[in-house]
């Protein structure tokens, strides 16, 4: 039976220095740098717009939202969330 209670403290002191070393390389992770691309200009876009087809409007036979189960419906109504911050106090 002692052998066991000395595997499981074992496992439990390789688990902490694992967590601690995770933590570690977290804690010392660059920080991300991504950023957006730079906007095309308003004559760029208008272009990229005109050359965009524009189907005629047609026939909506053969469509059926029931086609597109959106899940259950919930047993509560939704509340609001509710969010407050002590620095606004």
């Amino acid at each position: 039976m002692s052998s066991v209670r000395i595997y499981a403290r074992h496992t439990a002191a390789l688990a902490a220095s694992a967590a601690l070393a995770a933590t570690g390389l977290l804690a010392t992770a660059p920080a991300a740098q991504a950023a957006p691309p730079t906007p095309v200009s308003a004559s760029t876009a208008r272009t990229y717009l005109a050359s965009l087809t524009v189907k005629a409007e047609g026939s909506s036979s053969g469509y059926s939202r029931d086609l597109f189960p959106t899940g259950s419906p919930s047993p509560a109504p939704a509340t609001p969330a509710r969010w407050s911050s002590s620095a606004t106090a």
